[in-house]
């Protein structure tokens, strides 16, 4: 399926990691170098975090199907943590280290 996003959609960072869930709206991206974090649904920015998690190098959405917006954006970095980051407003919602990653 297409992305819903409008070709003229333009983020104001580089874009470096980017997951979206099946058929639910909602794209997620993310820049390594600044550590901003933009969320999208339906092509709109939802939200955005600066410097949330600069080193970032992957993403995932954990969304129910149902509840999309009580989801939650997942980062992982270099600094060997994942933060968890609110599907809803953008708020951290914690973060842990992962043992050996750095």
């Amino acid at each position: 399926e297409p992305c819903k996003c409008e070709p003229q959609h333009r983020l104001p960072h580089m874009v470096t990691c980017l997951t979206r869930p099946s058929s639910q709206g909602m794209l997620a991206a993310g820049d390594a170098a600044t550590g901003t974090l933009t969320l999208l649904f339906d092509g709109q920015s939802s939200w955005e975090v600066g410097a949330g998690h600069v080193g970032m190098e992957a993403l995932a959405l954990m969304t129910p199907s149902a509840a999309p917006h009580h989801g939650l954006v997942l980062s992982a970095g270099s600094d060997g943590h994942v933060r968890a980051w609110r599907v809803a407003d953008g708020e951290a919602a914690g973060a842990c280290e992962i043992m050996g990653a750095v």
